[in-house]
């Protein structure tokens, strides 16, 4: 994107911006998007293993849908969806497993664009809920969610068990 001088912003909407599903074919330009925010969000994670997760989800649609961001000229981030299901929310669910804007991109009210479109997207396919994570020290990324009308469920704390880690 082109740059904008301090103190001026740039207009954009969803004619400045694309939203454009991943394919299998797409593997090598997200691998390298993935790369990139992993370092930025410090996942330690090996380029095999990466490309392994990334090629069974492009490939597989109901495990969930990754969409590149593009700007004018160029892929400027992407969204990976991943699909579940809640009883609690009586059907279908969704987890933003990540979200990465370059940081040339980053600003300008893209994210907002994409989040809008993609719960639009995610609403008219028929899913009750969309989680996400973030950082708890991200206070930035809590204060852009909660502007989208994310809510921290005070009631429950996230919690994993890396299944992985067992077979060991």
């Amino acid at each position: 994107m082109p740059e904008v001088p301090p103190g001026e912003t740039e207009q954009v909407s969803l004619d400045t911006i694309e939203l454009i599903r991943g394919n299998p074919d797409d593997l090598d330009l997200l691998s390298d998007l993935v790369a990139e925010y992993h370092a930025f969000e410090r996942i330690d994670m090996s380029e095999d293993v990466r490309r392994a997760a990334l090629s069974r989800l492009l490939a597989d649609s109901s495990l969930g849908e990754v969409w590149f961001i593009h700007g004018r000229e160029e892929r400027i981030g992407y969204i990976a969806i991943c699909f579940g299901y809640s009883i609690e929310f009586a059907g279908r669910d969704a987890f933003i497993d990540e979200f990465f804007l370059k940081e040339t991109a980053r600003g300008r009210g893209i994210g907002s664009l994409v989040i809008d479109k993609v719960t639009a997207q995610l609403t008219n396919a028929g899913v009750a809920a969309l989680h996400l994570e973030v950082d708890n020290r991200n206070f930035g990324a809590q204060r852009f969610y909660e502007r989208h009308r994310f809510q921290a469920r005070k009631k429950y704390h996230l919690m994993t068990l890396d299944l992985t880690e067992l077979k060991a």
